[in-house]
């Protein structure tokens, strides 16, 4: 195929007409003596023109440019290589997803990614994507534990990390900068059974340049499929400089590729297109010219003149997409040409080169030298076509993500002057120059090259016919006013009387000088990366403590009143969590669509008089970040869940108030009372009462300081109006202070008021014991009374003990009646409570209430309400009263 490029530029340069006229005539029969002369023709016709000239000559194939800046796709792709420093997007040849994490399918995506079609020196580790530059990081190692690790050599990203997630990496590559023999395990393990996208065996990449770029989805950190610009060190190349077979000093050895390098030197690429660049023997781009036609003193200053330093960097560099079959060697080697202002020329099948500054002249000569018999010409200033005083560039820029550039606009104001005030600038693309000072370099030498005006065709002795083109000469002049004058000699006859037909071509070395402090202008490389706004920040957030009411206004509920600014453009929603202030767990996670209310009352999950926290942000419509505000502490109301809503507490503080009356206070008093009846005297009785009856017995026994006693009384009494009956007995023993007591009454009581009849019985059972300031007391207590309007009973057992320090108590409290409400109860009031069959002598399943909380372990319930159901972790929640069903982490 590279033949067929020479070949179709042969019969091409078969119609040039052999019309130019004198010294040129017999360079173009040089040039047509061999295949690549006839490549280089085009080159050699214009060096008689000034470099700047010779570019602004619209070139018969296009060039790509800059570098190729988005992932090409496809199965049709032309087949491309690098060489010198350059950077490309790559071929995407085969692309896929794989495996599930956190239960989302197709987690994590393999892109596998050809650089280059000829095996590379390297692939850089800066990598540029969504114009910004990341960092593969091999120092990182291997990290298995992030699921878009790809294998041994599969190195992370730092830059593609989540602080949810720590020590997780989401982006990672694999270079294969020379292919591979076998095909990726990883490939085969992972596609291998990928159907009709599988990875096979034979898919090798032998030879190809490439990456394998893995990557997790994360939403926060890809917008879409990860696509990046590689920067290689291209193809290695062969250097004569290094080969002491040839010359030089080294190792290298020509057709032994193993021995090659990288190089970014012009001449040196230049010097392998023209011998041919090949893979594995085989001919893929350029010409097949031998090393004996490339003489090693020209191509080596030429390789020298590249290499030398300049304010700290080579002079000359370059780097290059090479695509075979859609560019001819030719417009390769023009390109590689304007990256060192070089020059290339055909002399009888040599083949020389020139770049940079002009050399020491090889000859010197006065006007006496030129022959006065044969024609002269002079064109001392070219047409206004060809007149620049500034010259514009583009070129790709590294740190601009390898994008096209421009570089500062150089232009003389002494030149604009001479042209009448026009500015005359030439815009130049440097495609094979990425490095912005050499940029700037080419553009002086081009800008003061090109105002080099003179041009002279005359013949000189044949003691000129060792001259060649490129060659320096000196001339002084004195019809011209020429004092050593340097020209290029840009074109050669030799006449049939042995004299030499040149063109010359004005010259300066000041035109390539360097001074950086006065010839280096600014420049700058913008903000690199997405342009993406500030985050959004959260406004006016505030959380205070609420309630939920219900129909008449009482709160029932405990509730957080959030609120923030509603009036924000670009914002769809906010969110919201909320967590416990002693531990930072976060019981709730929300959010609301009614952004312009502003404000949003919670009441989810919330406990009465509990701390919490709460934060908010704004959620956008577009993928702009939002930041968190602050956490807010808030107290919730101690508005508890009330299952008691309905239950008159005030009428049960009541009745337990009643309750204590009953059996605390009342009970002495009855006592005491019936105590003084079988004390008092029956006179006492006779002014009281119409008619009277009174029993009494009594025992005492004593024993060096203990002494037991008993004693009973009864009374009956009857008047006109009310009748009395009761009994009292007295059991009691005591040492000292100590003593242990056993008191029964029994008292009946009617009366007759207004004609209404009251009926009263009463019986009273208590027991008690003292001893050292520690007692106990135990009351049992039925009372009946009925009238005519209404009838009632109430029952009491109550025991308690007291220390001095501890005072606990237990009791059963029953009461019933025909009238109020409510018409019957029974209050139960102790610490615990049990209820089951506990004297079976294995306790099952008992009901029990024990500090504040009920416990039942089975039970058959036909409807049960309830506020919330909570599972034994607290992280599941029925949340009945809000209708919702929560599932914690």
């Amino acid at each position: 195929m590279v033949r067929l490029f020479f070949w179709t530029i042969l019969l091409l340069l078969a119609s040039v007409s052999l019309a130019h006229a004198g010294p040129l005539a017999g360079l173009i029969g040089l040039l047509t003596s061999t295949t690549i002369g006839k490549v280089l023709l085009s080159i050699a016709l214009k060096v008689g023109m000034s470099l700047l000239q010779r570019l602004m000559m619209k070139n018969e194939e296009p060039q790509q440019p800059g570098i190729k800046t988005r992932v090409g796709v496809g199965g049709d792709k032309t087949m491309s290589f690098i060489v010198g420093t350059y950077a490309t997007a790559g071929h995407m040849v085969y692309a896929n997803t794989w495996g599930k994490v956190r239960s989302t399918p197709n987690a994590a995506i393999a892109q596998v990614i050809s650089l280059s079609d000829l095996p590379v020196s390297a692939i850089s580790n800066e990598v540029w994507m969504r114009g910004r530059k990341i960092v593969r990081d091999p120092g990182l190692g291997d990290r298995p534990g992030s699921f878009a690790w790809f294998g041994a050599t599969s190195y992370p990203f730092s830059e593609f990390v989540h602080g949810d997630h720590p020590g997780i990496y989401w982006l990672f590559a694999k270079y294969f900068p020379e292919g591979r023999a076998q095909p990726d395990p990883n490939l085969i393990a992972t596609f291998g059974g990928a159907g009709a996208r599988a990875w096979n065996a034979n898919m090798v990449g032998r030879g190809v340049a490439y990456v394998i770029l893995t990557a997790e989805f994360n939403r926060d950190l890809f917008r879409d499929r990860p696509e990046a610009i590689w920067q290689v060190s291209g193809l290695p190349l062969y250097d004569p400089r290094q080969d002491d077979t040839a010359g030089g000093t080294g190792t290298q050895r020509w057709g032994e590729p193993e021995t090659y390098a990288f190089t970014d030197n012009p001449a040196v690429i230049i010097y392998n297109i023209l011998r041919g660049i090949r893979y594995e023997g085989e001919l893929v781009f350029g010409g097949e010219i031998p090393a004996s036609r490339l003489p090693p003193s020209n191509w080596f200053a030429a390789m020298n003149e590249c290499d030398v330093v300049i304010d700290g960097e080579r002079q000359f560099r370059c780097g290059y997409e090479i695509k075979p079959f859609d560019q001819s060697p030719l417009s390769v080697i023009e390109e590689l040409l304007k990256s060192c202002t070089g020059r290339m020329a055909e002399i009888g099948g040599v083949y020389k080169i020139h770049v940079g500054a002009p050399a020491l002249p090889s000859y010197y000569f006065s006007d006496d030298a030129i022959a006065i018999t044969e024609d002269q010409s002079i064109d001392p200033y070219p047409g206004l076509e060809q007149t620049f005083n500034g010259v514009s560039a583009t070129y790709p820029e590294p740190a601009a993500a390898w994008a096209m550039k421009d570089a500062p606009r150089r232009i003389d104001q002494a030149f604009v002057d001479a042209d009448d005030g026009r500015e005359l600038v030439a815009a130049q693309e440097f495609n094979a120059v990425p490095f912005p000072i050499q940029v700037q370099r080419l553009q002086k030498a081009l800008m003061e090259d090109n105002r080099r005006f003179r041009r002279h065709r005359h013949t000189l002795p044949p003691e000129a016919w060792l001259l060649e083109p490129l060659d320096t000469v000196s001339w002084s002049s004195a019809h011209n006013g020429y004092v050593d004058k340097l020209f290029l000699i840009s074109a050669m006859d030799d006449l049939e009387n042995a004299n030499q037909a040149v063109s010359l071509q004005e010259v300066d070395p000041r035109d390539y000088s360097w001074t950086p402090a006065t010839d280096k202008l600014p420049y700058t490389v913008g903000p690199m990366g997405p342009i993406e706004p500030a985050p959004q920040v959260m406004y006016d957030w505030t959380a205070a403590p609420a309630s939920v009411p219900d129909n008449d206004g009482q709160p029932r509920r405990p509730a957080i009143l959030l609120g923030w600014y509603g009036a924000i453009q670009d914002t769809k929603g906010v969110e919201f969590e909320v967590r416990l202030a002693v531990s930072a767990e976060v019981i709730y996670r929300g959010r609301t669509d009614q952004v312009l209310i502003g404000q949003l009352m919670i009441s989810q999950g919330l406990l009465p008089s509990t701390d919490y926290q709460v934060r908010g942000r704004y959620l956008p419509y577009s993928n702009r970040k939002s930041l968190w505000g602050g956490w807010l502490a808030v107290r919730t109301p101690d508005v508890k869940f009330d299952v008691y809503l309905d239950i008159d507490f005030e009428g049960l503080n009541q009745v337990i108030g009643e309750r204590n009356e009953f059996v605390e206070f009342n009970v002495r008093e009855a006592i005491e009372r019936a105590i003084d009846n079988a004390t008092s005297d029956f006179a006492d009785f006779d002014q009281q009462y119409g008619q009277i009856q009174k029993l009494r017995r009594e025992a005492t026994a004593s024993f060096e300081g203990l002494t037991a006693s008993y004693k009973e009384a009864v009374l009956v009494v009857a008047t006109e109006t009310e009748a009395l009956a009761q009994r009292l007995e007295i059991l009691e023993v005591t040492v000292d202070e100590d003593i242990a007591q056993a008191v029964d009454l029994l008292t009946t009581e009617i009366a007759t008021v207004e004609g209404q009849v009251t009926a009263l019985s009463d019986a009273l059972t208590s027991v008690s014991a003292k001893v050292d300031g520690v007692s106990a007391s135990g009351t049992f207590r039925v009372q009946s009374g009925a009238s005519p309007g209404d009838g009632w009973a109430r029952a009491a057992l109550q025991v308690s003990a007291d220390n001095g320090v501890t005072f606990e108590q237990a009791s059963i409290f029953l009461d019933a009646r025909t009238s109020g409400a409510p018409r019957s109860r029974a209050v139960l009031d102790a610490e615990n409570l049990f209820f089951g069959d506990l004297s079976s002598g294995s306790v099952v399943n008992p009901l029990v209430y024990s500090a504040g909380v009920w416990r039942m372990n089975l039970a058959h319930i036909g409807t049960v309400t309830a506020g919330m159901i909570l599972g034994t972790t607290g992280k599941t929640r029925f949340e009945l009263d809000n209708d919702r069903f929560v599932v914690g982490d």
